[in-house]
C-alpha cells in the first residue's frame, strides 16, 4: 500500500518527531510504502530524507494566502495526474525542480524521489493522510479529486470552533486517525457521527549512556556530575508549562539540582516568550541553576544524561510524544494530570500532579531526595515503553490502513 503523508515542515516539535519515527521504523511494516509531501524544506525534510524516504515539495503554502493555496492544489493535482509516467524531472546535482503551475512556484523533489523516478518506481499513492487541520483543508480536496482515499490524522483535540477547524470540517474525511484516546474522543465535535481510530506511536528504546558519556554531556552543559538533572524538552508554547516549572523549581530545597530546558524560538513571537522565561528565572533567583539549551537535535542524548523528566502542562497535552521518549530513556516522569500524560504515564513510571507550583515542587523534591524511588520509576518507565515497541505499533498502523482502504 502506497501512502502519502502531508504536512508543513516549517517547525519542529512532537508531530515532526512522530513522522520521523514512523519513517525510521517503517521496516516493521513492509506492506506500507510511506512517502511525504511538505511545504517547507527544513529539519523535518532533512530527517525524512536521512531515513531514506521520498519527500515531495509542495511549495511554501500559508492558509492565510489564498493564491498560495490555489497554486499548491493545482500543482498537486497535476503531479498526481502525471503518475505513474513520472514528473519529467530535469537533472541537477542535488535537487530537481519541476514547474507544473508556472515558474513562480516550482515543484521541488528530493534526490530520493528522483532516483525512484529514474528507476521507474514512482507509482501513484493509494491513500493520502493529511496531518492536522490545515493540511487536510488545503490538500484534501486535490487528493480526493485524484481518486485517493483521504484521511485526517488529528494531532490536537477538536474544539468545533475556530476558522481553521471549520474550514477542515466542510468535507468529511474517509477516515480519521488520532494519537491516543483523548484526541480521538473529540472527533465528533467536528464530524458528527464519525469515530476516530486511536493509535499509539512507535518508539524505539533509547540506549542507556555509559557513565563516561553522561559525564561528557554534563560537562558540556556546565552541570556537576553529582547533580540531579531535571529536564524539560518541548516547543515554546506557554501551555506546555515552562513558567509553572520555573515556579516549582524556585520552591525546591537543597542545592543538588539543575534544570535543563531544551527548545528554542522557531517563530518571531516565541522570541519574546523565551526572553520572558529567562527573566522569570532571574526574578526567582534560580537562573544560575537553569540551563537554556535552545533547539536541539540530540534530545535522546540529553534524556540519557538526565535524572527526571518534567513537563507540567497548564492545560492538557493532547498526546505528548516527548513523554514516550522519556519512558524509552528510562526517566521517571513528573507531569500534570489530564490529556495524553494521563494516558501515557502510569503510577509505576511517574507522578501525576495538579497544575500548581507547590504540587509539582513536592513531586520533584520527593524524587530528588530519593534515588531508590527514581531508579524504581525509571525501571517502570522502560517497562511501560515496551507498549510502544516499533514492531507492534507499526503493524497496528498497517492493519488500520488496510481496513480503511478496503
Amino acid at each position: 500500500m502506497r501512502v502519502l503523508h502531508f504536512y508543513g515542515g516549517n517547525l519542529y516539535g512532537g508531530v515532526e518527531r512522530l513522522l520521523v519515527t514512523m519513517a525510521q521504523q517503517r521496516a516493521a511494516a513492509p506492506a506500507v510504502e510511506a512517502r511525504f509531501a511538505l511545504c517547507f524544506r527544513g529539519r523535518l525534510w532533512q530527517e525524512l530524507e536521512a531515513a531514506g524516504c521520498e519527500v515531495h515539495g509542495l511549495g511554501a503554502v500559508r492558509a492565510s494566502r489564498p493564491w498560495q493555496v490555489a497554486r499548491a492544489r493545482q500543482g498537486l493535482r497535476r503531479w498526481l495526474a502525471e503518475l505513474p509516467e513520472g514528473e519529467r524531472p530535469v537533472d541537477t546535482p542535488h535537487l530537481t525542480w519541476v514547474a507544473p503551475y508556472g515558474r513562480s512556484a516550482p515543484w521541488l523533489r528530493s534526490p530520493a524521489a528522483n532516483a525512484r523516478s529514474a528507476q521507474g518506481a514512482s507509482e501513484p499513492p493509494q491513500v493520502a493522510i493529511c496531518h492536522a487541520w490545515w493540511s487536510y483543508a488545503i490538500f484534501g480536496p486535490a487528493c480526493r479529486a485524484a481518486g485517493l482515499r483521504v484521511g485526517l490524522w488529528m494531532h490536537d483535540c477538536a474544539s468545533g470552533r475556530g476558522w481553521l477547524e471549520r474550514w477542515a470540517g466542510r468535507r468529511r474525511p474517509d477516515f480519521i486517525f488520532a494519537w491516543g484516546e483523548s484526541i480521538a474522543a473529540t472527533a465528533p465535535r467536528l464530524f458528527p457521527g464519525m469515530r476516530a481510530r486511536a493509535l499509539a506511536p512507535p518508539q524505539a528504546a533509547i540506549p542507556a549512556l555509559t557513565a563516561a558519556e553522561r559525564g561528557d554531556v554534563r560537562m558540556q552543559l556546565q552541570t556537576d556530575p553529582g547533580a540531579v538533572v531535571i529536564i524539560m524538552a518541548s516547543r515554546l508554547e506557554p501551555w506546555k508549562g515552562h513558567g509553572l516549572l520555573l515556579e516549582a523549581l524556585a520552591r525546591l530545597p537543597g542545592p543538588h539540582w539543575v534544570a535543563w530546558i531544551a527548545g528554542g524560538p522557531q517563530r518571531p513571537h516565541e522570541e519574546g516568550y523565551y526572553r520572558g522565561l529567562q527573566q522569570q528565572a532571574e526574578r526567582l533567583g534560580i537562573s544560575s541553576r537553569v540551563r537554556w539549551l535552545g533547539q536541539r537535535s540530540d534530545v535522546a542524548r540529553l534524556l540519557g544524561a538526565a535524572d527526571i523528566f518534567c513537563q507540567p502542562n497548564t492545560t492538557p497535552e493532547p498526546f505528548g510524544m516527548v513523554f514516550v521518549e522519556a519512558l524509552a530513556a528510562g526517566l521517571p516522569i513528573v507531569a500534570t494530570r489530564g490529556g495524553g500524560a494521563s494516558e501515557i504515564v502510569t503510577a509505576a513510571s511517574g507522578v501525576l500532579t495538579a497544575a500548581e507550583p507547590q504540587a509539582v515542587a513536592a513531586a520533584l523534591a520527593e524524587l530528588i531526595g530519593n534515588p531508590e524511588e527514581r531508579r524504581a520509576l525509571g525501571a517502570g518507565a522502560r517497562a511501560r515503553a515496551a507498549d510502544f515497541e516499533p514492531g507492534k505499533r507499526m503493524r497496528a498502523l498497517a492493519e488500520a490502513l488496510q481496513e480503511v482502504s478496503a
